[in-house]
């Protein structure tokens, strides 16, 4: 039987988090699902060492070459504000109270985050009206904050976060100064990087103030699985998450919460969208009545970069395109799961070309939720009851 459980973060400093566009100068608000898991392995590696990693854990994932029932699911990191909790924006079709009102604010709607009560009424395939719409213009920054999308009952509950001018904000993404020394010529170097700094909650219900979440559904209760990978994710709350972990930044506390997140099952629904990046099987995508069939909506990713391991540096992770969070997809009949492990081993650490080296992968099982038929119908369906 499985259960969902949601681990918040708790930031101890400030956080960096490099993504496609964003450079060393600048930081993302959140993590994907990839990037974390690889952060995961090598936590568990120390604690448990790398034959249990191998044998025990990544092999029970499945790959496009091995099937397997993985021992659970994750999501991509996500904001959360106080008990408002953020989810990525589903890729559904817009249901507008008029053509004015659409005009205004279709740039707005396209915020990267939204509540769960935003995420509710879209996945719903509601009508937008006042409950998630501003009525006028001078109310909008009550509904879109800094990238993300609120409800008017949510607002409320987080209008105590505000910075030092007295506005309501929820981070500050900033420039940190650096210098780097040359170990040969003692020169110094000076640049700037990324810092994105979570605020705390003037008085109200938002005692744990800003900071990161992300669910875990453990397919088959956790057991001594579950025991072992919370304990890496202790490890890394020490170790930290994201860029510039040699300055302090990314650690946090974890907090292990029940999960009272409602989201819609998939059992029964034509949709689905997911909140993790996700690397389709090919049997998953290879038919008209795959999941990337008519209706489908998703943004693809390019994902790339160095690997981080122990065992060499400075080697190029094989490009993996995958699909973003947030994306629509068709359901399959009697699929439990969807997507794999990607392997993004560089040819030359390729154990199975040279006999040495370790497999590489990136996460992309995806996490799914449902998504009703109306949501992705051009006809109106009326509003929420």
């Amino acid at each position: 039987m499985s259960e969902k459980v949601r681990y918040r973060l708790l930031p101890r400093g400030p956080f960096h988090f490099g993504e496609r566009g964003v450079g060393m100068e600048a930081t993302g608000i959140a993590l994907r699902a990839d990037s974390f898991f690889a952060a995961l392995c090598l936590a568990l590696r120390e604690l448990h060492g790398v034959e249990w990693l191998e044998q025990a854990f990544l092999s029970s994932f499945p790959t496009v070459k091995h099937e397997a029932r993985p021992p659970f699911r994750l999501t991509s990191l996500f904001p959360v504000v106080g008990d408002v909790f953020f989810l990525p924006r589903p890729l559904v079709r817009l249901r507008w109270p008029d053509r004015e009102t659409e005009l205004q604010l279709r740039k707005k709607t396209k915020a990267a985050y939204v509540s769960q009560q935003v995420f509710d009424h879209l996945v719903a395939g509601w009508d937008l009206d006042e409950r998630v719409l501003p009525a006028d213009d001078a109310e909008a920054e009550r509904f879109f904050i800094q990238g993300i999308w609120l409800s008017r009952d949510e607002y409320d509950r987080v209008r105590h976060f505000r910075d030092h001018r007295g506005q309501v904000r929820f981070w500050k993404a900033e420039e940190a100064p650096r210098v780097t020394v040359d170990r040969r010529s003692t020169a110094s170097a000076y640049y700037l990087t990324g810092r994105l700094v979570f605020h705390r909650g003037q008085g109200g219900d938002g005692e744990q103030g800003a900071g990161l979440y992300f669910l875990i559904e453990w397919l088959d209760g956790g057991g001594e699985m579950r025991q072992r990978v919370e304990a890496g994710l202790h490890a890394l709350g020490d170790s930290g998450i994201g860029g510039e972990r040699s300055a302090g930044y990314g650690q946090f506390q974890l907090v292990v919460e029940s999960d009272d997140l409602t989201l819609p099952s998939v059992d029964g629904t034509p949709y689905f969208t997911t909140l993790a990046l996700y690397y389709p099987r090919p049997d998953e995508v290879e038919s008209e009545g795959g999941v990337l069939g008519p209706s489908a909506s998703y943004d693809l990713l390019l994902r790339r970069g160095w690997m981080s391991s122990p065992d060499s540096n400075r080697l190029r992770r094989k490009l993996v395109r995958m699909l973003a969070e947030g994306a629509v997809l068709h359901t399959l009949p009697e699929r439990d799961g969807y997507g794999a492990l990607a392997d993004a081993t560089p040819e030359i650490f390729d154990p199975e070309r040279n006999g040495r080296g370790h497999k590489v992968y990136r996460y992309g099982l995806a996490f799914p939720v449902g998504v009703a038929p109306e949501a992705m119908e051009d006809r109106p369906k009326g509003g929420a009851p």
